[in-house]
């Protein structure tokens, strides 16, 4: 038999492992806590609650805060990398039905925040998206209405010094602290650009390169020395609302298309002048090489992003850079409207040149328009025009589809008015051959040329000119023989 003090001390160890030992039903509280609600370690991996039967078709809302940075946190932006999502269902691209995640990019001491309407993301995908930040605060919210095994999703982070991100701040960013443009304080997205020239100004999507949020309002007010301002993409992918859902089965990639009606939900619209109250260029949505480089009437564009309240993990949005078109020279001409010019001797007289100078116009335009110009001389005098340099294209950026013939031309007429009976020539981009160096004389005092474009353009004219004029001497001394272009009688006295 054992002594008394060996069974004392067997006792005391039993007593002593049974209180320090876990209680399984604390162990499980504790593994359920660490998956919802929780400050989050960089690099950590987090996944959804596990199903329990006590959550099982119940309500569930879960925060997740992704722990302070040391140093200089507003240098520093998170990368959260979603590797499987299925949360809620996507409902007409504006609704989330039975659940949903929201990210919060910014809180009240960072320069910039969509904690006001950080809008839902919701739907499946099975591919790894990226969600980008701003800023060095991030804070996720998930909530399901009745959670099952059907929902779920796991993440990871990395954090990245803001200037590391090669493809939002491109090469050499010290030297271009506002190329991204400077925020306007107090809103998320809204962002003014200033004197931009090649590779100075970036128009990104908010989280460029990854996913953008949901319920966006922004805005981009864009702005170059000279005209006129030029909005493109050089090779980088366009999409916006490109895909409502990952399976292309279900859900085909969308086209880059223009126009409200095939853009009801996430679009682009791009106005030519500084705000809202400008004519309105186009609205653009779609996924795609972008086809066009969009160019204004002057030194600035607005553009407005909006995206829905609702939307799927998926869409990285637009990237594009502003320069300006070269070649805007000054007219010596009185213009009325966008195009309409009237030319005359005396305007070429005061200007001190001896030739006047007008182009092809290399700015957007709608549909069916027509742009003239009118060039009057004295009424002793005749007009020649001619084009040191003239190419003819095929319509690259059209606005509206025209499948005839002649959807653009150049006409000029031998009169101060668009005759069809005194046409001397007409250029179509179709089948017309460019004539350079060729004077085109006018029998009068006034020669009319008048620029059509059935088409429209986002981005100039397909018949590129570029056009001089000048003005002779036409005084008869003679009588002039009828029936004849040049000839004259003169009377004798001997």
């Amino acid at each position: 038999m054992a002594r008394p003090e060996v069974m004392i001390l067997l006792f005391i160890f039993l007593i002593a492992v049974i209180c320090v030992s876990p209680n399984p039903a604390a162990t499980r509280k504790e593994v359920k806590r660490d998956h919802c609600n929780k400050t989050v370690d960089i690099y950590e991996d987090v996944f959804s609650p596990e199903v329990t039967p006590e959550n099982v078709g119940k309500p569930m809302t879960c925060w997740y805060r992704f722990r302070s940075f040391r140093g200089t946190p507003k240098d520093w932006i998170l990368r959260i990398r979603f590797k499987k999502f299925k949360v809620g269902t996507l409902v007409n691209a504006t609704h989330c039905d039975n659940g949903y995640m929201q990210v919060v990019d910014g809180n009240a001491k960072t320069e910039l925040s969509n904690r006001k309407e950080p809008g839902l993301f919701c739907g499946e995908t099975e591919q790894a998206q990226t969600f980008i930040s701003e800023t060095s605060f991030v804070k996720l919210l998930f909530h399901v209405d009745n959670f099952t095994d059907q929902t779920y999703f796991s993440f990871d982070s990395r954090a990245e010094q803001q200037f590391d991100v090669y493809l939002r701040y491109g090469q050499h960013p010290e030297l271009y602290p506002n190329r991204r443009g400077q925020v306007v304080a107090g809103s998320y997205c809204e962002r003014v650009f200033k004197d931009c020239r090649l590779q100075t100004c970036y128009v990104q999507s908010p989280a460029y390169p990854g996913v953008y949020p949901r319920h966006l309002q922004c805005s981009y007010h864009l702005n170059t020395r000279l005209p006129f301002i030029k909005l493109y993409i050089e090779n980088e992918e366009f999409n916006i609302d490109g895909q409502r859902c990952e399976n292309i089965m279900t859900c085909p990639m969308r086209p880059i298309s223009s126009g409200a009606e095939h853009c009801p939900y996430d679009y682009i619209k791009i106005y030519d002048g500084k705000d809202g109250n400008s004519p309105v260029i186009g609205i653009f949505c779609g996924m795609g090489k972008f086809p066009h480089s969009i160019i204004g009437t002057s030194e600035d564009l607005y553009v407005e992003f909006v995206s829905s309240p609702a939307g799927p993990l998926l869409n990285t949005g637009f990237h594009f850079n502003v320069g300006n078109w070269p070649g805007h020279v000054e007219t010596a001409g009185s213009r009325n409207g966008t195009c309409d010019w009237l030319l005359t001797s005396e305007d070429l007289a005061a200007s001190g040149d001896s030739e006047g100078i007008f182009l092809s116009v290399a700015h957007w335009y709608p549909p069916h328009t027509s742009c003239t110009y009118l060039i009057q001389g004295r009424p002793d005098q005749i007009v020649r025009l001619y084009f040191p340099s003239f190419r003819i294209n095929r319509i690259e950026s059209p606005i509206a589809v025209f499948d005839g013939d002649c959807g653009e031309s150049l006409t000029l007429y031998d009169a101060s008015w668009p005759d069809d009976s005194r046409i001397i020539k007409t250029f179509c981009d179709t089948f017309s051959r460019a004539m350079e160096k060729h004077d085109f004389v006018s029998t009068g005092s006034a020669l009319f040329v008048r620029f059509e474009s059935k088409t429209g353009s986002y981005s100039g004219s397909s018949l590129y000119y570029w056009a001089h004029y000048d003005f002779f001497n036409n005084t008869r001394y003679g009588r002039p023989i009828p029936d004849s272009v040049c000839d004259e009688q003169f009377a004798a006295w001997v």
